[in-house]
């Protein structure tokens, strides 16, 4: 899986399909002019028109649950999202939208507000064998009062994938993998596309395990 560099790259392992799904979001802006997309914070967003993003502005699922039932389902049991992926189409338009940041913002109980931006530019590099996706691995919590918000340009269509703690997802800091144990039963690594040796024989668990993999990259059980 090829994301942004040597010193931050995110990897796929096997997850539980029932338990710990990826969510895959799909958004078209098929209008000329720039739009605001809300995602989640079913609390202040639940009931208002198009869930709080601009008119006009498509959201949905790729398979599965609709967009309402996806932000109904985070209000009653909050999760910790691990990676984001952002994924654009082709073309310069598409490729810009790849570097909107992304501003996680949490209501609280005073009705007060704390905003963290996610500077999603940062995360990509020339080093990546693909410029039309960027994993952002940074981690924050999803529930009823906690909302996801960017700028959509004009005529774009991408998706962004919620990988919650669980899903499968790894981030490797400085040749070290940090997953959880039970993610670690099944994990198969890409690691052709890497010589610089950032990944080791053995990568080390953030549980204190080690893990040995075989030369394919498969792991050994």
């Amino acid at each position: 899986m090829i994301t942004s560099d040597s010193k931050n790259l995110v990897f796929s392992f096997g997850y539980n399909k029932s338990i710990f799904p990826p969510y895959k979001i799909l958004i078209e802006n098929p209008a000329s002019v720039q739009k605001h997309c809300v995602l989640f914070g079913f609390s202040k967003y639940g009931m208002v028109k198009n869930y709080g993003s601009t008119d006009g502005l498509n959201v949905k699922l790729s398979k599965g649950m609709s967009y309402a039932d996806l932000l109904r389902l985070t209000a009653n049991a909050p999760m910790e999202i691990r990676v984001t992926r952002i994924q654009v189409g082709s073309g310069k338009q598409n490729e810009k939208q790849l570097s909107q940041n992304l501003t996680i913002t949490t209501q609280n109980a005073l009705g007060g507000s704390v905003q963290e931006q996610i500077v999603v530019a940062s995360h990509m590099s020339a080093m990546a064998m693909v410029n039309t996706v960027v994993d952002v691995p940074t981690p924050f919590w999803i529930d009823a009062n906690t909302d996801v918000s960017f700028p959509v340009l004009p005529n774009t269509k991408f998706s962004l994938t919620f990988y919650p703690k669980g899903s499968g997802m790894g981030v490797a800091q400085n040749g070290i993998v940090y997953i959880d144990e039970q993610d670690a039963m099944r994990c198969v690594l890409n690691t052709d596309d890497y010589s610089d040796g950032a990944l080791k024989d053995t990568i080390s668990l953030s549980a204190k395990r080690n893990i040995q993999l075989n030369s394919d990259g498969t792991l050994k059980m």
